[in-house]
């Protein structure tokens, strides 16, 4: 598990990437110990994904029992964890960026944290109902499309690879999100 001052360090890095500086990458532990301990972000942003996934899905899982809701999204969450950086030591070799692997998955993991908290108020303003559908779905439409700059930013940052090559890895976690999110829970029902 990581020190106070690395999840500090890394978030600020985080935060600098946001910002399209890509001196944010200095501010993360890109060590193999940091690369273990950089999963731990998946632990910060558990409880307010899991309350996003409650306020948009709620209704459907109205009737569902409690037990299940948690296996099924915990069973998706954790694969979403693991199944792209495996994917990627596969692309890494195949494009000749193994030595940036770690750069990149660090910098990745860190990264979903501000994306999750960032969009939690936006969720909860839109489950309350305090949002017109419409403008949620432009909202949404806009939050989806700032993080996949942000993180084709990250792609082309921490691989130090040409637009077209971050898109592509981009392209590729998302395809894999999706693939997860729907194979997982057609598989189990949800």
């Amino acid at each position: 598990m990581p020190n106070r001052a690395e999840i500090v360090g890394a978030l600020y890095g985080a935060y600098l990437l946001a910002r399209l500086d890509p001196s944010g990458m200095d501010y993360f532990n890109r060590s193999i110990d940091g690369f273990w301990r950089s999963f731990a972000a998946a632990l910060l942003v558990a409880p307010p994904f899991f309350a996003i996934i409650l306020m948009r899905n709620g209704e459907a899982y109205s009737g569902v029992d409690p037990a299940w809701f948690l296996i099924v999204e915990g069973i998706r969450y954790a694969v979403g964890w693991v199944v792209f950086p495996i994917i990627m030591v596969l692309v890494a070799r195949f494009l000749s960026l193994s030595h940036v692997y770690v750069d990149f998955i660090v910098a990745y993991n860190w990264c979903q944290v501000p994306i999750v908290f960032v969009f939690l108020p936006v969720a909860a303003l839109s489950a309350l109902g305090i949002l017109p559908d419409g403008l949620t779905a432009l909202i949404n439409l806009g939050f989806f499309i700032l993080v996949y700059v942000y993180l084709w930013f990250v792609a082309r940052t921490a691989l130090d690879v040409e637009w077209y090559v971050a898109l592509a890895v981009v392209g590729l976690e998302l395809i894999t999100t999706l693939f997860i999110e729907y194979s997982i829970g057609n598989l189990l029902g949800a």
